[in-house]
């Protein structure tokens, strides 16, 4: 789960989204990365060689951190993208339990959708 954090974490920063699942990073990990992102940017803008594409960068991860989605605590605004991200990683199943489960989701998401406030467009 952690290796799915990591890259999502740079993929969430780059592209805005994220497409691992599943994603277990809670508030304790995240708000230990977020300390350790912040103390890097302080240091990195007092260094006055140091390129402003750097400092950039590292103001996208300190906003994936913040805003990266959660698969442990699927709230009804999560739920989207974690279908999204459930059915992509188990796009073919060989399981009937993970059939169910893609099913069971699917549902949820086709009687939230109306009620989430998201610029994407929800299962087309």
């Amino acid at each position: 789960g952690m290796c799915n954090d990591v890259a999502t974490l740079i993929d969430y920063a780059i592209r805005g989204k994220a497409s691992a699942y599943p994603l277990l990073s809670t508030g304790r990990y995240l708000n230990h990365i977020m300390a350790y992102f912040l103390k890097l940017k302080e240091s990195l803008n007092q260094c006055e060689s140091m390129d402003s594409a750097v400092v950039d960068d590292i103001d996208k991860l300190i906003r994936a951190t913040c805003n990266m989605p959660n698969d442990l605590h699927i709230s009804p605004s999560t739920l989207v993208s974690c279908y999204e991200r459930f059915n992509a990683t188990y796009s073919k199943t060989i399981f009937q339990a993970t059939e169910d489960s893609k099913d069971v989701i699917k549902e949820m998401v086709l009687v939230y959708k109306q009620y989430i406030d998201k610029k994407e467009e929800a299962m087309e």
